[in-house]
């Protein structure tokens, strides 16, 4: 009881640029500052497998580098976002599905 939902995140966007693949967004409205975000990702080829990005679970910023978690190479993929505060969630908000092409150059 007592825990809110909070508002999903807003302006979700997944960019490709320069080999990379980046989610962003902005926060909802009437967002704590101390308010975090979790990014899931899932590709075209495994639909409904969301996979979890571990650099980007809990994060006080609005943006996910997902370029390093993706593990196939050619292929589209989408990423959904969520804000947490507390033990109160919002919605996931998915973008738009991507066509992702890496070059390789992700360091172990």
């Amino acid at each position: 009881s007592g825990h809110v939902q909070l508002l999903p995140p807003r302006n979700v966007t997944l960019l490709s640029k320069d080999f990379a693949m980046i989610l962003t967004w902005a926060p909802g409205e009437g967002y704590p500052p101390d308010v975090t975000y979790t990014v899931r990702y899932e590709s075209q080829d495994r639909l409904d497998k969301w996979m979890k990005i571990p650099h980007c679970k809990n994060i006080p910023r609005s943006f996910c580098n997902l370029t390093c978690a993706l593990s196939t190479f050619y292929v589209k993929v989408r990423a959904r976002v969520k804000a947490v505060w507390g033990r109160s969630q919002s919605p996931w908000v998915k973008s738009q599905f991507k066509d992702y092409y890496s070059d390789g150059e992700c360091l172990p």
